[in-house]
């Protein structure tokens, strides 16, 4: 039995498709960071913590603009109860990897991935991320390293930890930590596991057949 860890193209999902034309569209700044949520829009993703958090960030007086890409069964909802979010709604994979590289902190607040591979993207676009201790996310990141990991559904320590994010020296640490662990999960990295047990396979059954 062997480990064959998850993957992440480092070339399609990075720093360098930040878009400045997409951060005006946004109307956002380095004093209005972006939150980015990508993936399904559906209960099981944890979205409820979405309004809430908005509401603990503004108690905090943190500025800031969430945008959500992704469609699914809680669109008009969210659309509802976050009215200055911007909801790009399904996008293509080049177009959700310069939606990444263009925010500042990605947020995903799922309890039920077990993967959650689009944490890895966030990463390699340069982007600290927020996660949740319930699920497999967290094992794709560095905690309190490329950004945090929070317990429970307060919405309150989410807001801490994304405030804590959103200082200058604080994300810029946390945004080069992320794209340099993202860099070690590179897929010929990644899949080097995997080769090298089919050759050894290989060999062992070629000895058999000699």
């Amino acid at each position: 039995i062997r480990i064959w860890s998850r993957g992440v193209d480092t070339t399609l999902f990075s720093p360098q498709r930040r878009s400045r034309d997409l951060r005006d569209e946004w109307r956002v700044s380095a004093d209005r960071p972006v939150l980015l949520y990508v993936g399904r829009l559906s209960k099981e993703k944890g979205l409820a913590q979405l309004p809430l958090l908005q509401a603990a960030l503004r108690a905090r007086f943190v500025s800031h603009r969430l945008v959500i890409a992704g469609d699914g069964p809680l669109r008009r909802q969210l659309a509802t109860e976050c009215p200055e979010a911007v909801i790009c709604g399904p996008l293509g994979r080049d177009e959700v990897a310069r939606v990444l590289a263009s925010a500042d902190v990605f947020v995903f607040p799922s309890e039920t991935d077990t993967a959650g591979n689009v944490v890895l993207e966030a990463q390699a676009s340069g982007l600290p991320v927020v996660v949740s201790a319930m699920g497999g996310p967290k094992e794709q990141m560095l905690p309190g390293v490329t950004g945090a990991v929070c317990a429970g559904r307060d919405a309150a320590s989410w807001a801490e930890a994304i405030a804590a994010l959103c200082q200058d020296p604080a994300h810029a640490a946390a945004s080069a930590a992320a794209r340099e662990f993202a860099l070690t999960r590179r897929w010929d990295l990644a899949l080097a596991p995997l080769f090298k047990a089919y050759r050894e396979i290989g060999v062992r059954r070629a000895r058999h057949a000699a």
